[in-house]
């Protein structure tokens, strides 16, 4: 991408490509969210169906207080225990639309914490189907966002480099500005130096390590611990936001961070078969001659 025009057309056309994943990542946090509710409400229908006053008579028997005090004592504690199996409360401490939205990019992008995991067939069979389609979705979109972040760092590049050369020019130094080498943050290909990429990544990692340590109050260890640890895609589950507040949030920091280290990965995968290939040569190690007819 040498030009606004073409810098401006990717940017548009991965809009397109992240308004499709966001809208596959609600409607998969909604389908989610109705078989996992319908699953606990079975579940608790299955309960005894004794009723609420039969079950105070019952606990009335044999006590020493009046009825009137004791009742109303009586009904407190089976607010407080009505409470922790009530169904509503159950999915909405578990599978609120928010929780289900983090459960469903934890799915298409591989991540998979294993803090919350459907637990209906049918529930599973959707968790199966959606990952099919969701993680070749999620992989067009990661390979297209960091196609356009290094188009965007390559017409910052040769717009830079463009300008110095017409100021050079202009002031007659050519045979200085010939001698002195530009820093370039993409090499000989057009592609991100490791250096570049990885500046990038850490800056990402410091700045959401300082937000989730703010909002979860975590350490700033913990915070990176799990920054490092999401967008790595370990997903070990040990630390998980609870703040569903900042949801739209943590989905958009996973998707840019996971495309960061990918390229990352890339990158550092190039420079050590780079380093490897100077080992062979050393060692005076030589392709196979069925390679060299190949590379003919």
């Amino acid at each position: 991408m040498r030009t606004l025009g073409e810098v401006g057309a990717h940017m548009a056309y991965n809009a397109v490509l992240v308004g499709m994943l966001i809208m596959y990542g609600l409607f998969g946090a909604f389908v989610f969210r109705k078989f996992e509710a319908t699953e606990r409400v079975s579940v608790s229908d299955g309960q005894p169906g004794i009723s609420r006053d039969e079950l105070l008579v019952d606990l009335w028997s044999g006590k020493d207080l009046d009825f009137d005090a004791w009742s109303v004592q009586a009904k407190n504690k089976l607010d407080l225990y009505e409470e922790g199996f009530n169904p509503e409360s159950s999915i909405s401490a578990e599978w609120s639309l928010d929780e289900s939205w983090l459960f469903a990019c934890t799915i298409f992008t591989t991540i998979g914490y294993g803090n919350i995991t459907p637990m209906s067939t049918s529930g599973r069979i959707f968790c199966i189907l959606y990952g099919f389609v969701g993680i070749p979705l999620f992989n067009v979109v990661a390979v297209s966002l960091g196609s356009l972040i290094t188009g965007v760092i390559q017409f910052f590049h040769s717009t830079y480099e463009k300008r110095k050369r017409k100021i050079v020019a202009e002031t007659h130094k050519k045979d200085d500005f010939d001698s002195e080498p530009l820093a370039s943050e993409v090499n000989q290909e057009g592609n991100l130096t490791f250096k570049s990429v990885l500046s990038m990544t850490v800056a990402y990692l410091a700045a959401g390590t300082l937000l989730f340590s703010l909002w979860e109050d975590w350490s700033l260890f913990e915070a990176f611990y799990y920054c490092f640890v999401t967008l790595t895609t370990i997903g070990l589950g040990d630390y998980v936001p609870q703040n569903m507040h900042h949801t739209v949030f943590f989905g958009g920091y996973i998707i840019v961070g996971l495309v960061l280290v990918t390229m990352l990965f890339s990158t550092m995968e190039e420079e050590i078969s780079q380093w490897f290939d100077k080992i062979k040569k050393a060692a005076g190690i030589t392709k196979h001659p069925q390679e060299d007819k190949k590379d003919l």
